[in-house]
């Protein structure tokens, strides 16, 4: 495992997984038992100290987005991250390793969630002020005010006409925040992320 993972292949994860290890073999198996695909006990011994021989839960600690895909070069001690651990109805965590457990059967600490989601996303400034949260959003934002800035530099330079052109981008931009400029690709954008009929 480690001389795969020397060779740093991209899309290629080594995962650490741990057995019971039989030093004789299939020495009084019989009386041992065996052990399922998990690894628990399942006959024999086995089972009978299971609880001695299945050593502690592990955990996975992976940055991920709000969809639950991996994101790469993200360090797990960036300071915008929140370490969250789920199902703390089922088992309690080692919350060194984590800022909050919740528990979304129970509902369990989801308003401290939210709280401190808002107050890393905004800082502790509070909400005072805008905020853009779709991408297709700040990208308008962004045309918008390139558009307003070759406009305002072009003021003396060429005729009423000529800016009006940038004027009417910008103008454009902001309408596809709004919905009035929404063209079928945007549409078809925003629908997209609706599962509409089921």
């Amino acid at each position: 495992g480690d001389r795969i993972r020397d060779y740093d292949l991209a899309g290629v994860k080594v995962d650490e997984d741990y057995k019971r290890y039989y030093p004789f073999d299939d020495l009084a198996s019989r009386v041992l038992g065996f052990t399922g695909g998990d690894n628990q006990g399942i006959i024999g011994l086995e089972v009978k100290y299971e609880d001695y021989l299945k050593g502690t839960n592990g955990t996975i600690l992976t940055v991920t987005d709000a969809r639950g895909i991996e994101l790469d070069g993200v360090a797990e001690d960036d300071p915008r991250l929140i370490k969250i651990y789920n199902k703390c109805d089922i088992s309690p965590a080692r919350m060194e390793q984590f800022d909050i457990s919740v528990s979304a059967k129970t509902g369990e600490n989801l308003d401290k969630l939210k709280s401190l989601m808002a107050s890393k996303a905004v800082g502790e400034g509070g909400l005072s002020g805008a905020y853009v949260i779709e991408q297709r959003h700040y990208e308008a934002l962004c045309r918008a005010s390139m558009s307003l800035k070759n406009a305002a530099s072009a003021i003396g330079l060429f005729p009423l006409d000529i800016i009006s052109l940038d004027i009417n981008d910008a103008w454009s931009a902001l309408g596809e925040i709004t919905g009035e400029t929404a063209n079928e690709e945007i549409i078809a954008n925003v629908f997209a992320k609706f599962c509409v009929g089921k």
